[in-house]
């Protein structure tokens, strides 16, 4: 996975990546927090480096609480990460930092828009199922989907990509 990250590590100490903040405030125009790429490279560098697989990165390498506690104050003060990780710590620290956005990245309601995701999963669902036994033309669903994700938040938007290469990445 290739992340560019174009910043000195004196512009990343010069800026927190703070948790509990809506994306819109932390993220540069058009990008995400330059740390946060940091993150998401060295958790996919890691984990495909010493060949784990994504089960074992979840269940036995997610350190203890205070390593992980301590691993998020180090990346909120966009501090040097030290060099021997636990990638599932990273993994914990971005499930935290997703999981700790006032507004979800993907919310049911905002700015004015209702979105209905869990109706949409169960089509996404319903169309895989078939497509196992009968190839399925799903332009339509494609296309409703991609309604759906042109009216979120930009940054949440931008964030879901990223994440989305990421599992791509791994998988």
């Amino acid at each position: 996975m290739t992340v560019n990250c174009y910043c000195t590590s004196n512009n990343i100490r010069r800026t927190r990546l703070p948790f509990g903040v809506p994306l819109d405030d932390i993220f540069p125009c058009n990008d995400i927090h330059p740390y946060l790429k940091i993150v998401f490279s060295k958790a996919y560098h890691d984990i495909t480096l010493n060949k784990y697989s994504v089960e074992e990165v979840t269940s036995k390498r997610q350190g203890t609480i205070a390593e992980r506690l301590l691993l998020k104050e180090i990346i909120a003060s966009c501090k040097p990460m030290p060099s021997a990780v636990p990638p599932g710590i990273l993994l914990w620290i971005l499930r935290h930092f997703i999981g700790l956005l006032p507004l979800p990245l993907l919310p049911e309601y905002t700015n004015g828009q209702h979105f209905s995701w869990r109706r949409l999963a169960q089509f996404c669902k319903r169309s895989f199922m078939r497509y196992a036994t009968v190839e399925v033309n799903n332009r339509l669903l494609i296309c409703k989907l991609a309604q759906e994700l042109a009216r979120l938040p930009p940054a949440n938007l931008l964030l879901l990509s990223v994440m989305l290469d990421f599992i791509r990445a791994l998988s």
